[in-house]
């Protein structure tokens, strides 16, 4: 039987009310994440789409490396661009 070695996760999430709450995120909904992360027993790359203003669709962005425990180990903040760069060996 095989079994994945690492996830691939990419969404677009906001709030209903298009807020961009960063607190909010770690404390109601991240923990959501992980857990289901855990139950997968993989580690997976999670990456939210940031969208442009002018979509008004609300995205906010944020990237993550969560391993097989539900920990993240790496993370890119709601709302900025760039990129999470990772070790995954």
């Amino acid at each position: 039987m095989l079994l994945p070695t690492w996830l691939l996760f990419p969404f677009a999430r906001n709030f209903a009310d298009y807020t961009l709450d960063q607190a909010r995120w770690d404390q109601d909904e991240m923990p959501e994440y992980a857990h289901r992360v855990q139950m997968a027993g993989v580690p997976t790359l999670m990456a939210n789409y940031l969208a442009v203003p002018e979509l008004e669709d609300g995205s906010f962005g944020g990237a993550w490396l969560v391993n097989k425990n539900g920990e993240i180990q790496a993370s890119l903040p709601l709302g900025e661009t760039g990129l999470l760069i990772v070790d995954l060996v």
